[in-house]
This record gives C-alpha cells, structure tokens and sequence, in this order.
C-alpha cells in the first residue's frame, strides 16, 4: 500500500485533518518536496498532489485550498512547504513512514 491510500484510510487520521487546519496543513507541508519510504519510496513534488491528498482526506475543496499555504508561515502554525514538524513526523513513522535521505532539502521544525 503506498502513503496516499494509508492516510485515507486512517480514519483518526482523516477526521483530525478535518477538525484542525493547522494540522492539515502541516501535513500537507511534509509531502511536498519529502520523500518518504516504506515498501517504496514515495515522493510529491507536485504540492498540487500533496493538496490534492489532503483535501480528499478532509472531504471538501481541492488542492488550490492548500496549495503555496506555506508560503507565508503565520501564526496559525503554518509551515513552508518541504517542512515535517515533529508531530507529522512521528505520526507517519507510528505508521511505518521514515523520511528517505533523497527528500530532505528544508529545515525540520518542532
């Protein structure tokens, strides 16, 4: 199973997208631009993908809701696209995620 179809089928993890901006767009900030492995290595240089897999998690919108939200980090916790805060981070390793060193290109946050 790749990531995109892990995260659907999370559904803890779909209903906290849709509660929590902030969380959904951090975890749209960790897919694009990061690679992650698995079984594969899996890669969203497209952020319209990565917007794409969270407005389908939150059942509303598309990609254009997410797209570029990290281009201005603001008080909300935003992130700049590329960035993996720790809880994203940790969420996706409890999944069996682990960043792979060929998507590692922006500074990791807490």
């Amino acid at each position: 199973m790749n990531l995109e179809m892990e995260l659907y089928r999370n559904v803890n993890l779909c209903e906290r997208a849709k509660k929590d901006l902030t969380f959904a767009q951090n975890l749209y900030a960790a897919m694009c631009n990061m690679a992650w492995k698995k079984d594969e290595v899996i890669s969203y240089t497209s952020w319209r993908s990565a917007g794409s897999i969270v407005a389908t998690m939150r059942e509303e919108g598309d990609y254009m809701d997410w797209y570029c939200s990290g281009m201005i980090p603001d008080a909300d916790d935003n992130v700049e696209e590329g960035t993996v805060t720790r809880e994203i981070e940790e969420i996706l390793n409890e999944m069996g995620w682990v960043k792979h060193p060929s998507g590692l290109k922006i500074e990791e946050v807490e």
